[in-house]
């Protein structure tokens, strides 16, 4: 059986955790006025589910599209990062890559006010 992931302790931490980001933004955002900072994430917000969507299209076509035996995601991921980075380490940047791209599109559809309701 696996480990119970949702310990009290891991719980209690998280929620602490969060209430203090939570104070920092207020802080930075409200208190003082650093607005831009947030920015973005007003960008994201703005068509979540279209950059969802966008996103997960965009993965499913990497794994169906192949060359020869291997899908085009594993070619991403092997020749972009893991020739120069360890696994656990090539995952990550190929993740911080995925969101910066797709946050960077929520920000251009934010800048051109383009906004997908349903």
């Amino acid at each position: 059986f696996n480990k119970n992931l949702w310990s009290p302790s891991y719980v209690l931490f998280m929620a602490g955790a969060d209430g203090l980001v939570l104070v920092v933004l207020y802080i930075l955002i409200d208190v003082l006025g650093h607005a831009l900072l947030v920015k973005p994430l007003i960008a994201v917000g703005m068509n979540p589910i279209a950059l969802y969507v966008g996103s997960d299209v965009l993965v499913i076509i990497m794994i169906y599209l192949h060359h020869g035996t291997r899908s085009m995601l594993y070619y991403y991921l092997h020749y972009v990062f893991e020739t120069w980075l360890p696994l656990a380490w090539a995952s990550l940047f190929y993740s911080m890559t995925h969101v910066a791209l797709w946050v960077s599109v929520g920000w251009r559809m934010f800048r051109k006010g383009i906004i997908i309701k349903l």
